[in-house]
């Protein structure tokens, strides 16, 4: 199966025109510790994505697990705030999975900002920033960033303003899909138990059983 696949995307020229290629960094890695239960640690960035939606925005938000790898992409206006950022940080991560210990991000304006850190500091988190040399210290984001900019480009227009609206689709496919890193799924890990697909009723044990006497009546 493994050998078709691979025979298969060399041959396919949507994968060849979308996806480039990666090779590892040419140097010892200085990762941060992995922590030990979902929701302990976090990986935040900011992606560029280049055009402005119909609705304004223009960066995608990017919070990931480090446990988990359970991600929420959330669209940004040009210009946000560090006000901004905090409310949608509270509004689509502490709601829902409650105050990380730490958070690992770049250098950004907004990252590295006093009502930030005097945010993070009233929460218990501690800041664990990157260094230029050693991106790879917050790896998950940017690799999580490369998958985003991947799908996108399936699913959005010809014109790409409507990206946005397509962010909730490509988190939920992103969570849906078996990690190499924990051999389940983000979902599965975070949520504990598997969440329905929508293409989950395919399968025999989950179609609606026909009425009495409808398929006899169908193969006739």
């Amino acid at each position: 199966m493994m050998k078709d696949v691979k025979l298969y995307m060399e041959t396919c020229q949507v994968c060849q025109r979308d996806k480039p290629r990666t090779q590892a960094p040419l140097r010892l890695l200085k990762p941060h510790p992995i922590s030990k239960r979902p929701g302990e640690s976090l990986s935040m960035d900011f992606m560029a994505t280049m055009v402005t939606s119909k609705s304004g925005m223009r960066y995608v938000y990017v919070i990931v697990g480090r446990f988990s790898k359970y991600t929420r992409l959330v669209a940004m206006p040009t210009t946000a705030k560090t006000e901004y950022v905090i409310k949608l940080f509270k509004g689509n991560w502490v709601r829902d999975f409650g105050l990380p210990k730490f958070i690992a991000s770049d250098r950004d304006v907004q990252f590295t900002s006093e009502l930030w850190k005097a945010a993070v500091a009233e929460q218990g988190t501690q800041l664990q920033m990157t260094l230029g040399s050693h991106l790879e210290a917050n790896g998950r984001a940017e690799q999580l960033n490369h998958a985003v900019q991947h799908l996108l480009r399936h699913y959005i227009k010809p014109n790409q303003v409507d990206w946005d609206d397509k962010l909730a689709l490509i988190a939920s496919l992103y969570s849906n899909v078996v990690h190499i890193a924990t051999g389940v799924s983000p979902n599965s890990l975070l949520l504990t138990f598997k969440p329905r697909l929508p293409l989950d009723f395919l399968l025999p044990e989950n179609q609606t059983s026909a009425g009495p006497g409808t398929l006899e009546f169908a193969y006739r």
